[in-house]
């Protein structure tokens, strides 16, 4: 098979090298290595990158990982930032498939496509990082279902120091009761967080998260404006329950959506009660879920991966509905649902998983959809959050079922 792979990597790089200049996204990361390699330190300068509304986002951490690329012309980095994803992609889909083998293994590739094919594709064509996150993501998940807490540490770690969205699966951990993780992620977390300090010094390093602090996770409106949607549960209930003014916006295309007028503090307390409904129901799930099973080791090692599996789904179709998120990029976080749902679907009726299958065909539908009117509207209206919810209410119904499963087969033993 190397040879094969060696050729399937160097064609992806050719390919990719090609058509280098059709992304947006990669030039910001490249331009940022550079920047960092000749010495400058004003991270979150709108030259350091490439300008407004394209720049540099994430923390000061990632420049560290990416200063390679600066090394290399932009066609070659990007050859290179492609053909490894595409790579370290293929790998973490077979372990995940090893990991948690299904019983029909067409009908898991056929939803694993329908479902984050799409996605994929598109984030790998952007450049964007996002992907990046969700493969450490998948990585660090696939680590803790086979108990490797150190690496699985490592892996989630290594993605929140670049985007946020892996450490919201601590809390998931915490009400496994999976301790040593909690407490390895903990510590490996800060050691990251703490890493520009070697480089920038305290006082440097201070002013640029406070920097990062107030210009990504604080400013959100003006990076909606500058940017998509927030198609978040409560950044599409904004849009439903009040009138946006779409004329701030860089992209003013998208239709009225709301369907009720209410004042702005009335909106933000729904979604503060749907975000925290939705989290917290997915964590009591979780708990609920038995840690151990019999004393057969064979028996309890299936159930700590059926479990795991179940909260990853939770946990990211969760996350999405909590947002704040952008459509296509966040949606290939539905890779990690498609490897992990299924598997524990198998143990519930088909129906469950013909509704899956139906919520990726309509995820391929809506994004085929041809015209950007059409995009717009969709978006407008929510339909890829109604789609994130669906998949949520299935996780849910799923875990549910295994839970009882679970019960029932311990009063028996």
């Amino acid at each position: 098979m190397l040879p094969i792979v060696l050729l399937g990597v160097l064609t992806l790089f050719l390919i990719a090298r090609h058509f280098c200049h059709r992304s947006m996204d990669f030039v910001v990361l490249h331009e940022a290595a550079k920047s960092f390699l000749a010495g400058r330190t004003d991270v979150y300068s709108p030259t350091f990158s490439w300008g407004p509304p394209e720049r540099y986002i994430y923390p000061p951490f990632f420049l560290f990982i990416l200063f390679p690329l600066g090394w290399l012309s932009y066609a070659n980095a990007y050859g290179v930032w492609i053909a490894g994803q595409a790579l370290a992609c293929g790998i973490l889909i077979l372990l995940a498939y090893r990991e948690w083998r299904p019983t029909w293994p067409v009908a898991y590739w056929v939803t694993l496509i329908a479902l984050a094919g799409a996605p994929v594709v598109y984030a790998l064509r952007t450049g964007n990082a996002h992907l990046m996150i969700i493969l450490l993501t998948l990585a660090g998940i696939l680590a803790w279902s086979k108990q490797k807490s150190w690496a699985a540490s490592i892996c989630l770690a290594l993605g929140g120091v670049i985007k946020l969205f892996p450490l919201l699966l601590f809390p998931f951990i915490i009400v496994r009761r999976e301790w040593k993780l909690a407490l390895r992620l903990v510590a490996v977390s800060c050691l990251f967080w703490a890493a520009p300090l070697a480089y920038y010094g305290p006082r440097q390093t201070i002013s640029l998260y406070r920097s990062w602090h107030e210009r990504i996770p604080v400013d959100v409106p003006r990076f909606e404006s500058e940017h998509q949607l927030d198609h978040s549960l409560a950044g599409a209930a904004r849009r439903w329950l009040s009138h946006i003014d779409y004329s701030q916006y860089r992209d003013k295309d998208y239709p009225e959506a709301n369907f009720l007028e209410l004042s702005a503090r009335t909106v933000r307390v729904v979604g503060w009660v749907l975000n925290g409904f939705v989290f917290g129901l997915s964590l009591m799930l979780v708990g609920a879920l038995p840690k151990h099973g019999t004393q057969d080791p064979e028996e309890t090692a299936a159930r700590h991966r059926l479990c795991v599996a179940l909260t990853a789904s939770l946990y990211v179709t969760s996350q999405l509905l909590v947002g704040p998120y952008t459509i296509y990029l966040y949606l290939s976080a539905w890779l990690i649902v498609g490897l992990t749902l299924p598997v524990v679907l198998q143990h519930c009726a088909p129906r469950l998983n013909l509704a899956v299958f139906a919520i990726g065909v309509a995820n391929l539908v809506a994004l085929a959809i041809p015209g950007r009117t059409h995009h717009r509207a969709l978006e407008a209206y929510g339909v890829f959050t109604l789609l994130s919810i669906g998949l949520w209410l299935i996780a849910m119904i799923g875990g549910w079922k295994l839970l009882q499963k679970m019960k029932v087969h311990e009063a028996r033993v």
